[in-house]
């Protein structure tokens, strides 16, 4: 008699991998993901699978999360990834937002009385700075005579800082110096002598 042969043949069900995609404003810290959707065909819905995606970033920007590699195991923990011939990668996405801030200064009016005039306090709402990425952070504006001065917004970027990774807003207030109000009292002169015909008059005053 003749032995027949016994052949195992590549499952060609579709087995689909979809990359995970995540979202994140800007933080200073890496964004990475190895999550994934893992679809397999009817029948092995017990069988495990491991996933490894490459993506990474960490300032503003958008990139795939590319799927590197997956291994499909049976239930006793076999890699029988080669038994699965039909596998689709569909990447995801990676992606840093910037971080939305408000930098607000103060508005200030005062009489002049020949000092400058300045209010360096800024009010920061919104997101804000990462830690250690800004420093000096003040309202510069400054005024001595009358008038009206923008009180203008300023500070150091530091090492780390990238324009890229924020949306900066300013609304600087002003300075406004008026003129001065000075009150005068004055006191007519008192006078007095004996008649004499003649007007009596007297100029002086306090």
């Amino acid at each position: 008699y003749d032995l027949g042969t016994l052949t195992i043949l590549a499952n060609e069900n579709a087995v689909v991998v979809n990359g995970s995609s995540v979202s994140k404003t800007y933080d200073g810290k890496a964004l990475s993901s190895d999550k994934a959707d893992v679809i397999l065909p009817e029948g092995f819905e017990n069988y495990k699978t491991e996933v490894k995606m490459t993506g990474t970033i960490t300032n503003a920007g958008k990139i795939a999360n590319k799927v590197a590699d997956v291994i499909i195991r049976d239930e006793d923990g076999n890699d029988v990834t080669d038994q699965f011939k039909n596998i689709t990668k569909n990447d995801g996405y990676l992606e840093v937002t910037p971080r939305k801030v408000t930098l607000t200064s103060e508005s200030v009016t005062r009489a002049y009385d020949g000092t400058p005039l300045t209010a360096k306090h800024v009010t920061v709402t919104g997101d804000g700075f990462v830690d250690g990425e800004v420093s000096d952070l003040k309202a510069a504006g400054s005024i001595t005579e009358v008038g009206t001065t923008t009180n203008a917004i300023s500070f150091q970027k530091n090492d780390a800082y990238k324009d890229k990774n924020y949306i900066i807003t300013k609304k600087p207030g002003s300075l406004t110096i008026t003129t001065a109000q000075v009150i005068m009292h004055i006191t007519a002169a008192s006078d007095e002598k004996v008649y004499d015909g003649q007007s009596l008059t007297n100029d002086g005053y306090t």
